[in-house]
């Protein structure tokens, strides 16, 4: 009966993969390099300068272009401008960045969204508190203290749960940019190896016969 029930056991970890971990909807990231491990590297990034060359407008409603068929529309104007190369405030070099003339942003996304990232500077290079918001509760928004003298802060999230995003709020007290923008596809359920297929039926199987004994 023993070795039965291990062989049950083996295979359902093997096809299954039980984890201790407890599932939760949303994982919010502050650092890009840790949300890129939890995404094995598995992201694209976002061509602002392609789509909103220096001074240009993206106008409310128009989309962002994001993977695959998937895009971002905000409710107010956006500016295209090019970080200038003197600056080291944001992460790998002089990105593009879109800037925001208002102290709120709403984004809609075209399909909804698994994991998504950007980086967000204050307009004053001084501190000042900006959140993102993308579901109507407490663990639905991250607020930092962004220092734009010292540098863009990461905002990066992870749908843990089956529900992905459809929207954001940004907000502050002055107006600000963002850059540096990844996003990811929820990635593709894994199909069970037959060998852990023939563990299993081969636990199973024990199992059956057991009874079939005990009977």
């Amino acid at each position: 009966m023993k070795k039965a029930l291990f062989s049950l056991a083996v295979g359902l970890i093997m096809v299954l993969g039980v984890s201790t971990t407890q599932a939760h909807a949303l994982t919010w990231y502050t650092d890009r390099a840790a949300w890129e491990a939890a995404l094995a590297g598995l992201f694209s990034n976002v061509d602002i300068a392609g789509q909103v060359p220096e001074y240009n407008v993206l106008s409310a409603g128009d989309p962002l272009n994001l993977a695959d068929i998937n895009s971002v529309s905000f409710d107010s104007d956006l500016v295209g401008y090019q970080v200038d190369s003197s600056w080291a405030t944001w992460s790998g070099g002089t990105p593009a960045v879109l800037f925001s003339s208002e102290t709120a942003l709403n984004g809609s996304f075209s399909d909804s969204v698994y994991a998504f990232g950007f980086e967000l500077e204050p307009n004053p290079f001084e501190v000042h508190d900006i959140s993102v918001c993308i579901l109507d509760d407490e663990e639905g928004c991250l607020v930092q203290a962004v220092n734009g003298d010292s540098g863009a802060a990461f905002f990066g999230w992870v749908a843990d749960g089956s529900e992905d995003i459809d929207w954001m709020d940004i907000s502050s007290d002055v107006n600000f940019a963002f850059g540096n923008i990844v996003i990811a596809n929820r990635p593709e359920p894994t199909v069970p190896e037959p060998m852990s297929m023939l563990l299993l039926s081969g636990g199973l199987a024990g199992l059956a016969g057991l009874k079939r004994r005990k009977a």
